[in-house]
């Protein structure tokens, strides 16, 4: 009995059991209230995805880098190295690679130099744990084992050598396209890597290296850029780049090389072919300052070939922020060091390219050329070549679409002589044009002032005037002394010729060229020169921008006796930073009709004010100034005012009678408002003056020119803040006839009077 009723309750409960597995309506999925321990004690097997149509190479990846390696011997210290790797992922956990690598190991006296091949199977431990390929993960670690074999070569013994290693390898990305690197790794290697070292007893030595890099995929399917490639026209897609750098002829001991750093400059012009390929031919000039004297000049013409990695990796997309380049190509270059010589050459680098504008970008190009021994001849970097490594960053212009670039540069008005008038000043450094003024720039570089006005002519084209003062010493311990010079520039707008005209456009870079005549103190002489620049112009407004203009000119070596000379010609290296103002769009008629109409209009007005001034040639001599006058606009934007200038100082007294012409700068950048607040003038003048110098007297006339910042506080009361320089004719016979240079600072306030019949 008790085994009957046993029975019938292990039936039962096993129905009960089997009623909560049953499936439910029409639904496969078992239902239980149970928990299967087995879910947590077996473990699941590792997914080993693939790629959908797997193609060889469809997942190929670029990878180079610079590191440090060490050898574990006596006297062993870190070492440079560089690899250059290519590889593929099979899988998304599985790849190879191959690669070559170069450097040396330093142990005891001199250098163990190697060149090596290496083969490497890759495991993504990342895809590995996460199950899957993804080219947003931010992260990725690999592990490595393979294989390599090293020529290796120390003071004139060459042996064969081979290794193993493994490590890691750690991506970080930076894009769907780039990544950096680090990877880690230790190598065992046979006795073969150290030609001269003492041999191990296990044949093999141990060694640990650390290399960083980046590292390029060449992405498929709906990744990569489908962007169409335009180009309507012959001359689509050509470029103009300018640059400047520096650079050194290879030497050893390496050291030595980087205590000859030189200067060089380079215009290129070229075309791109397509969107992976382009050519150039470029030009440039260079000054190495090689330890024995004279110094090496050079100036070479180099056809390159230019290969754009990036669209080759990603597709081609148009509004790429930062592209690669692959650099080859062939040079003749012309040294001269005693005598002039002509080398041929080959070289090869990268460029690096990030986008600043809808048509240009900034480059950074390390290159290497090989000459023949011919173009240095003093030591050649080995054997019987030289070995030249340059390092240049500068500005492409691109040319696209010329259709558009024609109906942008329709866009361009001059509705007066006003309209596209510019106005400049700017502060500065000069120096004479020597290689020690990068060494020792306390020693040579010295203040200048620039001030200049111009008018773009066309969209391309404008002309300029421009008067430079500046400091200026032969060498280091000589006096300083005064140098002026003045001239009329040339001015061409390579972003508006290459993009089109673009009222709205931010930078703009500007080539300049003009001449010149220079004078210097103490020499009663002008001296003709001529000046070269380019101008970086970023508008920060529809009326002021703010640039920088590095400039080279070169003047007679009378003028200019230190630093470089060639053909008797000396020069002045520049680089000013300083403000544009622009009048744009200004329609004489238009305005004038407003200025008119206005009964409120400003028309005569009364001025004081009162500051300080310094002599430019004695900056400790101070003078107190006090001016008074009266006034009349006569225009929207133009007035005359005559006024009396007091200027006083122990045993000095000036008085002088001027007569100024101002111009409303505001009103010819945005049309006439007389309810502005805020206004920029500039002004230019004469003055009639009698000076009165330690009972001395003389007739003082003077020149000057400034500008003129004014806010408005009330319908007829203006406060102001006016800078101004001023050129003053010394004529008292004891001093010398000659003209003293003035800088001063007043503040003042201006009152409108009433318009007679108002």
């Amino acid at each position: 009995m008790l085994y009957s009723v046993c029975l019938l309750a292990m039936l039962g409960q096993g129905r009960e059991l089997m009623a909560q597995t049953e499936a439910t309506g029409d639904s496969l999925v078992r239902q239980r209230k149970y928990e299967n321990a087995f879910d947590y004690l077996l473990q699941k097997p590792l997914k080993n995805e693939t790629f959908s149509n797997k193609k060889l190479g469809d997942h190929l990846f670029l990878m180079g880098g610079v590191g440090l390696n060490w050898l574990n011997v006596d006297g062993a210290s870190p070492s440079p190295q560089a690899s250059l790797m290519m590889g593929d992922w099979l899988t998304p956990v599985h790849g190879v690679r191959v690669g070559a690598k170069a450097g040396w190991m330093h142990y005891g006296a001199g250098k163990n130099k190697y060149i090596g091949a290496e083969l490497d199977y890759l495991l993504n431990l990342t895809a590995l744990q996460q199950a899957g390929y993804s080219l947003q993960r931010p992260f990725e670690l690999s592990a490595l084992l393979g294989i390599e074999a090293v020529y290796a070569r120390k003071s004139g013994v060459s042996r064969w050598g081979s290794g193993v290693h493994t490590g890691l390898l750690g991506t970080l990305r930076l894009s769907n396209l780039t990544s950096v690197f680090l990877e880690p790794r230790v190598t065992f290697y046979s006795n073969g890597v150290t030609p001269l070292g003492e041999p191990s007893w296990r044949n093999y030595k141990l060694a640990g290296s650390v290399n960083v890099g980046l590292s390029y995929r060449l992405l498929s399917g709906d990744a990569r850029g489908k962007d169409k490639y335009s180009q309507q026209s012959g001359d689509d897609n050509m470029f103009l780049s300018v640059g400047v750098g520096t650079g050194a002829v290879v030497r050893r001991p390496l050291r030595t090389t980087f205590e000859n750093l030189g200067l060089t400059g380079n215009v290129a012009i070229g075309k791109e072919v397509n969107a992976y390929s382009a050519f150039r031919g470029k030009l440039r000039l260079g000054y190495y300052p090689v330890s024995e004297s004279p110094k090496l000049k050079e100036a070479s013409v180099q056809v390159d070939y230019l290969f754009n990695l990036t669209n080759l990796m990603g597709g081609y997309h148009d509004g790429r922020k930062f592209w690669l380049n692959g650099v080859a190509g062939v040079e003749l270059a012309a040294s001269k060091w005693v005598n002039t010589e002509l080398s041929p050459g080959i070289g090869a680098g990268v460029q690096m390219n990030f986008r600043i504008g809808r048509q240009s970008s900034f480059y950074v190009e390390p290159r290497v050329a090989l000459y023949g021994g011919d173009f240095e001849p003093v030591r050649n970097s080995f054997r019987k070549f030289d070995l030249l490594s340059t390092l240049e960053a500068g500005f492409t212009f691109y040319r696209r679409e010329k259709t558009d670039g024609r109906v942008g540069n329709g866009l361009f008005e001059n509705k007066s002589f006003w309209d596209n008038l510019f106005v400049q000043g700017a502060l500065g450094l000069s120096s004479a044009a020597t290689s020690e003024v990068f060494r020792h720039p306390s020693d040579y570089a010295e203040p200048m002032v620039y001030v200049g006005i111009g008018k773009w002519l066309s969209a391309c084209s404008g002309l300029r005037l421009a008067a430079e003062v500046r400091k200026y010493k032969s060498y280091p311990a000589d006096n300083r002394k005064n140098l002026a010079s003045a001239g009329i520039d040339y001015l061409f707008n390579f972003t508006n010729f290459m993009g089109g005209y673009d009222p709205e456009r931010r930078f703009e870079l500007i080539g300049v060229a003009g001449a010149r005549l220079g004078a210097k103190s103490e020499q009663r002489h002008l001296y003709p020169g001529v000046n070269v620049g380019v101008q970086g112009l970023y508008h920060l407004n529809a009326m002021a921008g703010i640039f920088v203009e590095p400039s080279l000119q070169a003047y007679s070596s009378d003028l200019v006796d230190a630093g470089i000379h060639v053909g008797g010609m000396g020069f002045l290296g520049n680089v000013a930073v300083g403000i544009n103002l622009r009048m744009r769009g200004y329609d004489v008629r238009q305005n004038r009709a407003l200025y008119k109409k206005d009964a409120d209009a400003r028309h005569r007005f009364v001025y004081a004010a009162l500051g300080p001034s310094v002599q430019i040639r004695n900056l400790h001599q101070f003078y107190f100034d006090a001016r008074a006058g009266y006034g009349q606009w006569y225009d929207a934007f133009a007035a005359w005012r005559v006024g009396v200038n007091w200027t006083n100082r122990k045993h000095f007294s000036r008085w002088s009678a001027d007569l100024d012409w101002l111009l409303d700068l505001s009103t010819l950048a945005y049309g006439y408002d007389n309810d502005r607040i805020v206004s920029v003038h500039a002004f230019s003048g004469v003055g009639l003056g009698y000076l009165d110098e330690r009972q001395r007297t003389s007739f003082s006339p003077d020149l000057h020119v400034g500008g003129q910042l004014r806010v408005r506080l009330s319908p007829k009361l203006d406060l102001f803040a006016e800078p101004c320089l001023t050129g003053r004719f010394i004529t008292v016979k004891t001093a010398g006839k000659h003209v003293a240079p003035h800088f001063s600072t007043q503040f003042g306030i201006s009152y409108n009077l009433t318009q007679i019949g108002h």
